[in-house]
């Protein structure tokens, strides 16, 4: 649908640019850069927000709700975090060139939960002539994008779930993933329908979150892996996560070439 359209823009001559288009998406790349550069003032505690309770883990998004002390972002990590928005606000603008009607970009969408207000931010609102789609644009590794061909939008990360709490809020039964890969260049997109059993299950962490107590908090959604070389390894999420050291005290980093591992400290490390 999208993807097809793009291509064909691309190969056309004599292209022509919509300049409104272009005024939009500059505007959404300065919200992107304070997003992504100031997310602290972006994000307040005791608020819930989609991405507080999208990931598969409750334990994170309520160290988030209740202020928890995060770990600070490297600065290679927020760069890579901007470009990769950046290449997908081009890769949006690219589709509405190519003249699909995609709106509400970056728009707030509310939804509450036991009387709590949830916000969230979406990609946008994509319309095919006949019905409306959840539009989210992603860039990804050469992995990540086979996988994704191979296996279809997965959520391991929360990105089903992200787009099943926009489907809640609007009232809608479909979604729709633009995938970049990152080297190639290629595209390709997946249609994911709503699921009343992912949208619960999100609906539970997000109850958890808010019923949870800086004392009191849920449980972490996963455990360390025993590795290769006979050590408790941090389980992919878990690396990934700010707020790792609350949950494994003494966790420890190790850089083999361009590749961070965390262990956890046992008895006989001490």
């Amino acid at each position: 649908m999208i993807v097809d359209r793009i291509y064909e823009y691309l190969n056309e001559e004599g292209k022509t640019i919509d300049e409104a288009i272009l005024e939009e998406i500059v505007k959404r790349f300065e919200r992107v850069v304070i997003r992504q550069l100031m997310q602290d003032r972006e994000e307040k505690p005791g608020r819930l927000y989609v991405t507080r309770f999208s990931h598969p883990c409750a334990r994170k998004g309520a160290y988030a709700y209740h202020a928890f002390e995060a770990e600070e972002l490297a600065p290679r990590v927020k760069l890579n975090f901007l470009i990769g928005d950046a290449v997908e606000l081009a890769v949006m603008a690219t589709a509405k060139l190519a003249g699909c009607d995609i709106g509400l970009s970056n728009d707030r969408v509310g939804l509450e939960i036991d009387g709590v207000t949830v916000s969230g931010y979406i990609d946008g609102l994509f319309h095919d002539g006949k019905d409306l789609y959840v539009a989210e644009f992603k860039k990804m590794s050469p992995f990540g994008f086979k996988r994704v061909e191979k296996e279809g939008i997965t959520d391991e990360w929360g990105y089903v779930s992200q787009v099943h709490a926009y489907m809640r809020a609007l009232d809608l039964e479909r979604s729709i993933f633009v995938i970049l890969d990152g080297q190639s260049g290629t595209l390709n997109e997946r249609v994911v329908e709503f699921d009343p059993n992912i949208w619960k299950a999100m609906e539970e962490r997000g109850r958890a979150i808010l019923k949870s107590t800086p004392e009191d908090l849920p449980p972490g959604a996963f455990e360390p892996e025993r590795a290769k070389n006979g050590r408790m390894e941090l389980e992919l999420r878990c690396r990934y996560c700010q707020y790792k050291h609350h949950c494994w005290p003494g966790v420890q980093l190790v850089l083999r070439g361009n590749k961070p591992s965390w262990y956890i400290k046992e008895q006989s490390d001490v």
